[in-house]
């Protein structure tokens, strides 16, 4: 079977850099660069699916804002605001 090149391909906000090792089932893995300068390596099968979009920056701002949202006009949100 063929392997697809990804090099300096786009997903999300991941620009591919280099082929890593493959998995421990034989898949290409490959080594990308995240758009807030992290790093991951994934499966190539995972990137061409849309699964992964980023080094996981997304998630963690995500969370960041959900929890703000959740605790906003609480009694804990209030006390934080001021320091």
């Amino acid at each position: 079977m063929k392997l697809d090149d990804l090099t300096g391909k786009r997903f999300g906000l991941l620009t591919v850099a280099d082929r890593a090792s493959n998995d421990s089932r034989g898949r290409a893995k490959w080594l990308c660069k995240c758009d807030c300068g992290g790093t991951r390596t994934s499966a190539g099968y995972s990137l061409k699916a849309g699964d992964v979009l980023s080094c996981g920056c997304i998630r963690s701002e995500a969370m960041k804002r959900t929890a703000a949202d959740r605790h906003k006009g609480s009694p804990f949100q209030k006390h934080r605001d001021k320091y």
